[in-house]
């Protein structure tokens, strides 16, 4: 059951960074300015 704990780690690795880009494209007004 190793491979699910590391399926569940890459999830996370991927789809943290792709939640925050997604707030970070939203605030990308003032972020760019």
């Amino acid at each position: 059951m190793y491979f699910a704990t590391e399926v569940a780690v890459f999830a996370l690795t991927v789809l943290i960074p792709s939640l925050i880009g997604l707030r970070d494209r939203t605030n990308s007004d003032w972020h760019n300015n």
